[in-house]
């Protein structure tokens, strides 16, 4: 009986620790961000400077004729240096953020 009621815990044990090992790492809940994306004052500095980057870059990719394919890795990498350099925001890009999900 005792037995029989360690196997079960373990079992359960085990399958909450494959929910946690698979919803942290393929992002099961969700995409995770920076948490600073939420804080009121650099929320919005960082937003502004993702849309200010998505544009240069969009132009960029038209111009060359580039489909639009990976574009979000580049806007990442300029605004993240940008982020850095102007505003001293250490911020961390989804692709940073979520190693184990593939973004297009």
């Amino acid at each position: 009986m005792i037995r029989r009621a360690i196997h079960v815990l373990i079992a359960i044990a085990i399958a909450l620790f494959c929910i946690w090992f698979v919803g942290s790492r393929l992002s099961l809940f969700g995409i995770r961000h920076d948490s600073q994306e939420d804080d009121a004052t650099r929320g919005p500095i960082i937003r502004q400077v993702l849309h200010e980057t998505s544009q240069a870059v969009a132009v960029e990719y038209d111009a060359k004729h580039w489909s639009h394919l990976g574009m979000c890795h580049r806007v990442w990498h300029f605004a993240k240096k940008r982020l850095h350099e102007e505003y001293q925001i250490d911020w961390s890009s989804p692709r940073e953020m979520n190693p184990f999900v593939n973004f297009d």
